[in-house]
């Protein structure tokens, strides 16, 4: 979770280098967080989640894709996105599902024989005033406007691109716990333990924060999934005692 606050603390640091002088206060669009997010290496991206589908080790391809897909300014095939990113075409399709699933990769197939084009659901600088410019599926909408999905939806839609929907179906408390009530994301993470740290991040997407039990939009589930949003560190205090 350190890393994880690391690369948005650097991402922080990146946005900030975009103020001028009359910037007091304004919101940041998509495409400059883009811009933040393509400055830091690829190893930064996904320190929690790049790792095999195992949980065995960690491998680099999945930031590799996402970090050519920021860094481009157009849809990428699938061969152009593999020879940017470095990567093979057959890593591309091991983690496009992943990554669609949680609404941060945008997959247009053009039918048999074509090409298939690829691109993260964020603006490209062209597009910042475009009203339906592509963003993340699962971001809240401002101005306290929740999602209309919750995160154990994002969780379920994660295990279905997996092709794990038929255990989900079979362990009574994971599949109440996903689609019944009171939900609960424990029997999954119990199952699968790889899915911790995509809750946090499916987490940071919904603007869910807080020590203890994370609460996020409307009620969903209870569980020990801390996320923490400091950036920097805490000013040391001293105390001195007063003399008479």
């Amino acid at each position: 979770m350190a890393a994880f606050t690391d690369s948005v603390f650097r991402t922080a640091e990146a946005l900030s280098g975009l103020a001028t002088a009359r910037d007091f206060e304004r919101d940041i669009s998509l495409d400059e967080v883009r811009f933040a997010l393509s400055t830091l290496d690829p190893e930064e991206l996904f320190p929690n989640l790049d790792v095999n589908r195992d949980g065995s080790g960690r491998k680099n391809a999945r930031s590799k894709m996402v970090h050519a897909l920021l860094t481009t300014t157009e849809p990428l095939t699938t061969g152009e996105l593999a020879e940017q990113a470095g990567i093979s075409r057959q890593s591309i399709r091991n983690h496009r599902d992943d990554l669609a699933a949680l609404g941060l990769l945008e997959i247009s197939d053009q039918g048999k024989g074509k090409a298939t084009y690829y691109r993260l659901r964020l603006p490209f600088s062209d597009e910042r005033y475009e009203q339906d410019a592509p963003k993340p599926l699962y971001l809240p909408g401002g101005d306290g406007v929740e999602s209309m999905a919750s995160i154990r939806d994002v969780v379920y839609n994660l295990l279905d691109a997996r092709g794990f929907l038929d255990e989900v179906h079979e362990d009574r408390a994971i599949s109440d716990g996903l689609v019944g009530w009171p939900p609960t994301l424990e029997p999954a993470v119990d199952q699968w333990p790889w899915l911790r740290p995509w809750i946090e991040v499916v987490c940071w997407l919904f603007g869910t924060e807080g020590g203890g039990s994370t609460v996020g939009p409307g009620d969903w589930f209870d569980g020990p999934f801390e996320i923490a949003t400091r950036l920097g560190t805490e000013p040391t205090t001293t105390q001195q005692q007063l003399s008479a």
